[in-house]
């Protein structure tokens, strides 16, 4: 967005269509890439949602304010697979310094 001199504003407004998604199709026997997509998710939830062990991802529930919460920075997804891919479909805040970008 660019104001009246010119200059760019990245400015964060959660009134804004603020999510991105991502796809990633890879093939099913690729247990590098998975461990590292698995990693990724991980290390940027955990900052996200402040979680200092990964048990907590596996059982985080969230509350009325959190689920209403537009600025909370984390990644949601899931995965799909059959015997020649998976595809796994994340989305998540977009945007400078968020967890999409």
């Amino acid at each position: 967005m660019s104001d009246r001199a010119g200059t760019t504003s990245n400015a964060f407004n959660e009134n804004d269509a603020i999510f991105e998604r991502m796809i990633l199709i890879i093939p099913y026997k690729s247990p590098e890439t998975v461990q590292q997509i698995e990693q990724a998710f991980e290390r940027i939830n955990m900052k996200g949602l402040g979680f200092d062990n990964v048990r907590y991802l596996n059982t985080k529930e969230f509350n009325e304010e959190e689920r209403k919460n537009r600025r909370l920075d984390f990644i949601g997804g899931f995965e799909l697979m059959d015997c020649e891919s998976r595809i796994y479909i994340f989305e998540g805040l977009g945007g400078e310094n968020r967890a999409m970008h």
